[in-house]
């Protein structure tokens, strides 16, 4: 297989004793500090996780695989840009989720709810990632302490409501808690790709 990494390209034998020694030699000399892996692009498909499984799957028949690399402010610039789009997305469904919890919970509105949660889960790794990085702005960092918080007591408080199994209370924190964080999360991100560190 043919493997393009940070400019150069290799060939190598497609096997997995072949590939882990390159990918050790990769490892052991890093181009930068700077670098981080992004994707890698096997025979034209996109992989963006579990590189490993899909490569070891595919192994004899691979005849192309490029490892994409980014700077970590292209990496923050695109992962800013995807919680701008998620929360601009979810909003009209958790809205929708809602009113489906005051009429009663189908099996359909749970699963929403479980990648709901996930994705508030994520929303909070990411503050808690935009809260350790140097902005200029104090009041930036200020307005993401505010957020954060703000959806570490919303978990706390779906988990109660969920380990209750009271729905019109799940339906009150995603109307009334949950919406507004993510006004103000569309309001807050925006910001740290205009003049923050994105």
């Amino acid at each position: 297989m043919k493997i393009k990494f940070n400019g150069q390209d290799w060939n190598i034998e497609n096997t997995m004793e072949k590939y882990d020694l390159f990918l050790e030699n990769i490892n052991n000399n890093w181009p930068s500090a700077e670098l981080r892996l992004s994707h890698f692009i096997v025979d034209g498909v996109a992989i963006y996780d579990n590189f490993e499984e899909y490569v070891s799957n595919r192994i004899h028949g691979i005849e192309n695989l490029e490892i994409v690399t980014v700077t970590h402010q292209e990496l923050l610039t695109g992962t800013i840009q995807a919680a701008i789009q998620y929360v601009f997305e979810n909003k009209p469904r958790i809205v929708s989720m809602s009113k489906q919890f005051y009429r009663g919970a189908t099996s359909t509105t749970w699963n929403e709810f479980g990648s709901l949660t996930e994705g508030i889960e994520w929303l909070l790794q990411l503050t808690s990632h935009l809260e350790g990085t140097f902005v200029k702005d104090a009041k930036l960092t200020e307005s993401v302490q505010e957020i954060r918080r703000k959806l570490t007591d919303l978990i706390s408080a779906l988990f109660q409501a969920l380990q209750g199994k009271d729905e019109t209370t799940l339906s009150d924190l995603l109307q009334y808690e949950l919406i507004p964080v993510f006004e103000e999360l569309e309001a807050l991100l925006p910001k740290y790709m205009i003049g923050g560190v994105a």
